[in-house]
């Protein structure tokens, strides 16, 4: 079964209306090829855009790409556009795997002989920003996919809207690759290793030459061990006893093939981001369950799954500690308005042993402005406390969202 991603769909179809390049971004087999040909599609049936004006080209086939260079492109382009005056739609898949490909698409961007429309995607972030940044600034967009959310999943009937099923999200995550197999844990486990090997080999590995492959899967390691917690290199160098460098540049490397995302800490009061230590989540929560282990660290899996849907909803996300120490998970901003989230597995009152109470509704709490705040947990059902923080279900919270 394949899912439609629809709202990325809407999306790619509202920036149509603009002439700046679409560029779709996110982790090896994460779904981008699949957007595409969706969107494709949905030119064709529901807005009766002929197949002719739809020019596609696969630089994952390396018999393709084989053939061509960034000239030859050109041509193939405008040969099939032959002095047309109607509207082209121009799709290309992992561009970044063709040599020089910016010249390409500036030189047919900026052709005005011809209509057309072009949507990029890639699996280095980096690689294409620091390009597009420099030689389409300001005549881009960027459209960040994120994997199969749990709610897709439900309407999809894969899964139910049960904690049965929401703890098996927390497991699988929502790489499209696995869906058609959801319900079968051998066939997922080894498609969710494949897809980590095939990631770090292609973007991570081949890209940037990296010779050492032990100091690798150790930083790899440590960084998804640690999901959602304070992160600082000089520490991390102390303890896995390596170069600073070396930390740093395999954190950028990581990031910069979506198989990480980075979160950084911000400053209510004074409004700005601040320099310092970050946090690290998964851009997935069946690869992070593959390289840390299925059926464990429930709680920062929660975390990370939240993670992944503010990053859907909302225009920034951060991280929050205030000058007394005191930590919340999240804080969003959109509209000019902000939201504390913070997130937990099981909430324990403040008269029961090992309480978290303090730690997790007493930080909201201490928090003296009056945007909303809410605590998502796991295994405590929604209510709202007399101080106005609510605690809500992870099940209500995603339904509702």
């Amino acid at each position: 079964m394949e899912i439609i991603r629809t709202n990325y769909i809407d999306i790619l179809w509202k920036y149509s209306l603009s002439r700046d390049i679409k560029i779709i971004t996110g982790i090896r087999r994460i779904g981008k090829s699949t957007l595409l040909r969706q969107y494709a599609n949905f030119l064709k049936q529901d807005k009766n855009i002929s197949t002719n004006n739809i020019i596609t080209y696969d630089f994952n086939n390396q018999i393709i790409l084989g053939k061509l260079t960034w000239e030859v492109l050109i041509n193939s382009v405008l040969t099939h556009i032959n002095k047309s005056k109607e509207k082209f739609y121009l799709f290309i898949d992992e561009v970044q795997e063709l040599k020089d490909w910016q010249k390409a698409i500036k030189t047919l961007f900026e052709n005005g002989d011809i209509n057309i429309d072009i949507y990029l995607t890639g699996s280095n972030s980096q690689t294409l920003s620091t390009d597009i940044s420099t030689w389409f600034t300001g005549r881009h967009i960027n459209i960040n996919l994120l994997p199969i959310n749990f709610n897709e999943l439900c309407e999809s009937q894969i899964l139910k809207p049960t904690a049965n099923d929401i703890r098996r999200y927390l497991n699988f995550g929502g790489m499209g690759k696995i869906v058609p197999f959801y319900n079968d844990d051998a066939i997922v486990k080894q498609s969710l290793k494949t897809i980590i090997d095939d990631a770090i080999y292609k973007d991570v590995f081949k890209r940037y030459k990296i010779k050492s492959k032990d100091v690798f899967e150790k930083i790899f390691k440590y960084v998804f061990d640690n999901v959602g917690k304070e992160f600082s290199c000089k520490n991390v160098a102390e303890i896995l006893h390596l170069n600073f460098r070396t930390i740093v540049n395999h954190l950028n490397w990581l990031e910069n093939a979506n198989i990480i995302l980075p979160i950084s800490y911000f400053e209510v009061k004074g409004k700005r981001i601040l320099k310092t230590n970050k946090k690290y989540y998964a851009s997935d929560l069946g690869v992070l369950s593959s390289v840390d282990g299925y059926d464990t660290n429930i709680g920062w899996k929660l975390e990370n799954l939240v993670l992944l849907v503010l990053l859907s909803k909302y225009d920034n996300v951060y991280t929050y500690k205030n000058y007394n120490g005191k930590q919340v998970d999240f804080v969003c901003e959109k509209d000019k308005t902000l939201v504390y989230v913070q997130v937990t597995k099981f909430l324990i009152e403040k008269n029961e042993e090992n309480s978290n109470w303090e730690r997790e509704i007493g930080n909201l709490e201490s928090i003296r402005d009056s945007y909303e705040k809410i605590c998502i947990c796991l295994d405590n059902d929604s209510q709202i406390l007399n101080s106005g923080v609510k605690i809500i279900n992870v099940l209500d919270w995603i339904k509702n969202f």
